[in-house]
């Protein structure tokens, strides 16, 4: 998960002004209320839009504070996830003022929200154009290139960010998720890194560190910060998969299975770690912790959430284990034929031909 920065309104209640109306009117003090509602970046979010819209709608608002109550009314909408009527509030700032460089941050915001990404790059690119020296559109920029896949791009963006920020944390971890998709885990760290110097308790950062240490096989490390990022949020699934994941990879496969048992209570219908689990029972070595009857309870699960080659290889490994050959041969020879439909690599699929021969020959699978 990346980090989205979304630029404040332009001024607190203060500065919301009425025009032509005497002071110490019934509608004076209405107009206070629904001004400070409607300014409120904490308040409830149902309350601040229909003070805004109050505002808009008494025709007494002071030309400089209209910009005010479309760009509160648009966070607000933003923080709704109400992104259509967020842009519609960022359009109208940005006819008062067409370099208004907060409503197009906000605005790109919004476009990105809904997968409009080369919107929202026209909308940061822009706001850049007014004032190059504001990192939070750089950083939103990098983001909506990341989604659209462009990994280098959104890089070459978080760094420029950050040359005017060095310590923009937002930057410095959305840069390490690039360097992840990258498949660059040594940088991902780096990143990550300086990211938890200046914040210690991020738990994203601990999480993708860890996460990044396992891939490069830095076990020990990578459950040390799975561990941190736990003792933060303990039941965070995911943390407690990837941790368990990495027992696995250590050969620690008591604590693996505890710890994707644990992430299973937490979140049941959770197919990845469910088929993570069946794998593991599957297929480790250590005959005192396979369990066939049980794995092939959860991949059957698994498949029935998620119906793809991984959960069918799983399944396969399971009715082996359990000395149902036929069934695992069936599904291995599906699990294959779904693999190649979905890109495996060549490698990847020469794995599962082996796992095919094996079951042909009566043999379980074992990692």
């Amino acid at each position: 998960m990346s980090r989205t920065m979304t630029l404040p309104v332009l001024a607190a209640a203060a500065l919301l002004t009425a025009a032509g109306f005497a002071p110490g009117a019934a509608f004076a003090g209405e107009f206070e209320t629904n001004a400070r509602r409607c300014a409120d970046p904490l308040g409830d979010l149902d309350l601040r839009i229909g003070a805004c819209t109050w505002l808009l709608q008494s025709g007494r608002i002071a030309e400089g504070s209209v910009l005010v109550v479309f760009h509160s009314r648009g966070n607000a909408w933003y923080q709704k996830g109400e992104a259509d009527r967020a842009i519609e509030d960022y359009t109208a700032a940005l006819r008062i003022d067409p370099e208004d460089h907060l409503a197009l941050n906000n605005r790109g915001n919004a476009w990105r929200r809904k997968g409009a990404f080369d919107r929202a790059i026209e909308d940061y690119t822009a706001a850049l154009y007014i004032k190059p020296d504001k990192p939070t559109a750089l950083n939103n920029r990098g983001l909506a290139w990341a989604s659209k896949g462009e990994a280098d791009r959104a890089i070459a963006d978080y760094t420029a960010a950050l040359r005017i920020e060095p310590d923009d944390v937002d930057a410095l971890y959305n840069r390490g998720v690039a360097w992840n998709e990258k498949g660059a885990f040594d940088r991902a760290v780096e990143d990550y890194t300086a990211a938890l110097r200046i914040r210690p308790e991020d738990r994203d950062a601990l999480y993708n560190r860890g996460n990044a240490w396992s891939e490069m096989g830095e076990y020990d490390r990578a459950i040390e910060d799975l561990t941190a990022a736990l003792r933060i949020d303990p039941n965070d699934p995911e943390a407690l998969n990837n941790r368990g994941i990495a027992w696995r990879r250590k050969g620690e496969y008591d604590r693996a299975i505890e710890d994707l048992t644990t992430a299973l209570r937490i979140k049941p219908d959770d197919a990845e770690a469910i088929n993570t689990l069946a794998w593991l029972l599957a297929t480790v070595p250590d005959v005192r912790l396979r369990d066939g009857r049980r794995a092939v309870r959860l991949a059957e699960e698994a498949v029935s959430l998620q119906d793809d080659a991984q959960n069918r290889d799983t399944l396969a490994a399971a009715y082996a284990e359990s000395n149902r050959l036929r069934d695992a041969v069936d599904a291995q020879e599906q699990a294959l034929a779904m693999a190649r439909a979905e890109g495996w690599s060549t490698e990847a699929i020469v794995d599962a031909e082996s796992r095919l021969r094996l079951y042909r020959q009566g043999r379980p699978y074992r990692k």
